[in-house]
């Protein structure tokens, strides 16, 4: 339960979004790390899976991921399907509470994520950086943070669906750009321990 519960805290933080207001789909998929991430996009609803590998150990499991500026709910769960943890967000004001509820019951409260990691794990994790490569606000595939390296390996090419006539007629007008390319997956490491996360499907495209 411990190395499931860091898989929760490390991808479960003072989140920021991965897909635009508008309707998105995924287009292709994109290695070539001369092409910069972005233009960050400010919030999402996205599928995927994460593998945690902790010295000899392996964790697997899948997670659901729905966020904006005031709440956070991600749903996490065991290969089979069952439940693992819940983790949510509520913006308070200036004090936003971060909780971790466990399929066994057990909670865990912060004023945010990092602070739910401390708690959790006696340690602050490197958590707030998580969030900011999902959603492309940092152009480059490669970087580092409190020991901690962030490798994207993968990225994906996302469009708004022109059937949306807002974001059409903003594209039309030199508005907000018609695609942004994102991470789909993701490589954190430090010492014997490293975290991969793939994202599947971003809004409704899945």
């Amino acid at each position: 339960m411990r190395l499931a519960l860091l898989c929760c805290c490390a991808i479960a933080l003072q989140l920021v979004g991965c897909a635009s207001n508008a309707p998105l789909r995924a287009e292709k998929l994109v290695d070539d790390a001369n092409q910069a991430l972005g233009p960050a996009q400010s919030s999402f609803a996205i599928e995927g899976r994460l593998l945690l590998k902790q010295g000899r150990r392996n964790d697997h499991l899948r997670f659901t991921w729905d966020h904006n500026e005031a709440h956070d709910s991600l749903m996490l769960t065991a290969a089979l399907g069952q439940g693992v943890a819940r983790i949510t967000r509520e913006a308070n004001g200036t004090q936003p509470v971060a909780q971790l509820e466990s399929a066994d019951g057990k909670k865990f409260v912060g004023s945010d994520w990092q602070a739910l990691s401390q708690q959790v794990f006696g340690q602050a994790l490197p958590l707030d950086e998580l969030p900011q490569w999902l959603r492309g606000a940092h152009t480059q595939w490669t970087g580092e943070k409190d020991g901690w390296k962030i490798v994207v390996t993968q990225a994906q090419r996302l469009a708004f669906k022109c059937g949306d006539a807002t974001a059409c007629h903003q594209h039309q007008l030199g508005q907000p750009p018609t695609s942004a390319l994102v991470p789909r997956h993701i490589e954190i490491t430090k010492d014997d321990t490293s975290l991969s996360i793939i994202v599947e499907s971003w809004g409704d495209d899945g």
